[in-house]
């Protein structure tokens, strides 16, 4: 016997736009028997067959955001905790990289006194011309993995196949510099990157 609730659930998706072959990989992705789906679709189609077609016809304008609708299901509440981790992860790389090319400014241009010797001030000060262009360097990069940041996790909000890749390309490269520099703080970073692209790879379905 069909389930009800796959029934009401199938009548109630084609009303709002839904494709028959996106409720399917939905229903099937949350645990429902494959075959219980393809009958509750079948009974649907031959009780109600005319229920889509006259949804399309009086607005035609609106059949391309419908489309859309159907080739991206609602977001995983787990893609979004990644998402503001993500960015939070930005923000943090962006001030980072800002204090540092601030920082080697004024070396270059000042020198910093170290514990009021003057001795060590001018010598930092003959250094500076190395160390001030070497941190401005490191602040750029930083700057540059924020902004590639904040762009691969707005994608990944918005369920884009690209954001999904560029995501999965960071935590690997996260994972593997970690492990060359192996620390707590840096085991700590290896599981959690572990963790968020095995989630994104069960949810991969999702992602167009």
């Amino acid at each position: 016997m069909i389930d009800e609730r796959l029934i009401d659930y199938i009548r109630d998706n084609l009303r709002k736009g839904y494709s028959l072959d996106s409720l399917r990989k939905v229903l099937i992705d949350e645990g429902w028997d494959p075959n219980q789906v393809n009958e509750a679709i079948n009974y649907v189609q031959n009780i109600s067959p005319p229920a889509s077609p006259p949804v399309p016809s009086p607005h035609p304008s609106w059949s391309p955001p419908e489309e859309e609708e159907t080739r991206k299901p609602s977001r995983p509440t787990g893609v979004t905790i990644i998402c503001i981790l993500g960015f939070l992860g930005a923000i943090l790389l962006l001030i980072s990289g800002v204090l540092l090319v601030g920082l080697g400014g004024i070396i270059v241009n000042t020198g910093i006194p170290f514990l009021g010797n003057e001795t060590a001030s001018v010598t930092l000060g003959g250094f500076g011309s190395v160390l001030g262009p070497l941190l401005d360097l490191m602040g750029f990069v930083l700057i540059a993995l924020a902004v590639i940041y904040f762009v691969s996790f707005y994608l990944l909000l918005k369920m884009n196949r690209i954001g999904f890749v560029l995501v999965i390309l960071l935590g690997l490269l996260q994972i593997i510099g970690s492990a060359i520099s192996f620390s707590m703080n840096n085991a700590t970073m290896i599981v959690l990157w572990a963790i968020i692209i095995a989630y994104l790879f069960i949810k991969r379905k999702f992602f167009v």
